[in-house]
């Protein structure tokens, strides 16, 4: 695979690797080891989590740059490569169009969880952080009734942002076969990697490897792999609400299945 120059606007470099996602699925983890890589440059303002492909496209490029490094700095630290990343860009609607509108050779890295423990820890992250009050039947249940009509705002008005379907989307954003779909069609396959999280902490180095070599990274070895936001603990979701998210996501399953091979397989 052929690397790109890094893209840059107005003396800034902008991302040349997106981490795109799943919510819960690793993705702090595997951005805060890329960012430990010698050849990566980031300020602290670049942290994980700009949001502006998903709620701050209005405000335009030109403010998503100035959280990068000026062009001088990467080259007084002899560096070219930066990127970010933010766990909603993999689900949310317009994001993969407008990614390849303003970075079109970005390579895009996104770990994949077991639908059903994603589910799980979505909501009990929320109910963490006092956003959800419901029990998690009752927010399985209600989820059509609060998502109904958000996409077709979204897709009406280029401003809207949509805080159910951000924050609320617990089905929808497990449902990784529709999302994988949307950015296969605006980028390459070679540009993509998608990595299970559960490979991601159990063979942490292979996996670190796999992806700093997908990035045209030199090989680079991290003293330890410390996960970040670990999730809390919580009582396991009763049998009988597994079985019936087992058979929900079944058919997603199967089409990611046909669109990643065994190697995405739960």
């Amino acid at each position: 695979m052929q690397f790109p120059d890094p893209p840059s606007i107005d003396g800034r470099l902008l991302p040349s690797f997106l981490v795109i996602g799943a919510q819960k699925a690793g993705s702090t983890s595997m951005f805060r080891w890329i960012e430990q890589h010698p050849e990566v440059i980031t300020l602290p303002e670049a942290k994980k989590g700009p949001h502006f492909f998903d709620k701050n496209w209005q405000l335009g490029v030109q403010w998503y740059s100035e959280f990068f490094p000026t062009l001088g700095e990467a080259r007084q630290a002899g560096l070219t490569q930066t990127g970010e990343g933010t766990a909603s860009y993999l689900y949310y609607p317009r994001v993969a169009a407008r990614v390849r509108s303003v970075l079109p050779e970005a390579r895009i890295v996104a770990l994949l969880r077991e639908p059903c423990a994603r589910t799980y820890s979505h909501y009990q992250h929320n109910a963490r952080r006092g956003r959800e009050n419901r029990s998690f039947e009752e927010a399985i249940d209600g989820e059509s009734d609060l998502l109904q009509g958000e996409i077709e705002k979204i897709e009406a008005d280029e401003t809207y942002f949509s805080n159910s379907l951000f924050h609320f989307g617990y089905l929808a954003r497990s449902r990784y076969a529709e999302q994988v779909e949307a950015w296969l069609a605006e980028f390459p396959a070679e540009q993509c990697l998608f990595v299970r999280s559960e490979d991601l902490y159990s063979d942490s180095a292979r996996v670190f490897d796999r992806v700093i070599a997908f990035l045209g990274l030199s090989q680079f070895t991290l003293p330890e792999f410390v996960p970040y936001n670990p999730a809390g603990g919580y009582a396991g979701m009763s049998p009988e609400m597994r079985r019936r998210l087992e058979n929900y996501f079944a058919p997603s399953n199967e089409r990611l299945l046909s669109l990643l091979g065994p190697e995405i397989a739960w």
